[in-house]
């Protein structure tokens, strides 16, 4: 795959990321609320904090067009943990 096509999606959807790591945030924060929640919630604050921080870097590339800030955030987006397809036996919860 071609690295500027790859750039050119990743800068498109730097909004979406934002978005993402904002909800992604909230549900931590939301889950810590329990007790056994803390010991869980920190996960999607991280990965909340990683998207952010990616969907700001894409904007900076956008903005300055440095190579440099394209490779980090492509780099800080590869940290993101690949989604799984869910279990046959929870896909009804």
């Amino acid at each position: 795959m071609d690295v500027q096509i790859l750039r050119a999606s990743l800068i498109k959807n730097s909004a979406w990321l934002k978005f993402l790591g904002v909800l992604s945030i909230l549900q931590g924060v939301l889950v810590c609320l329990s007790i056994v929640g803390i010991l869980f919630g920190w996960i999607p604050i991280w990965l909340g904090v990683l998207l952010l921080s990616t969907g700001s870097r894409l904007d900076q590339v956008r903005d300055n067009d440095s190579e440099a800030d394209a490779i980090a955030s492509i780099e800080k987006i590869s940290l993101y943990p690949p989604r799984r397809k869910t279990p046959s036996f929870m896909s009804g919860i």
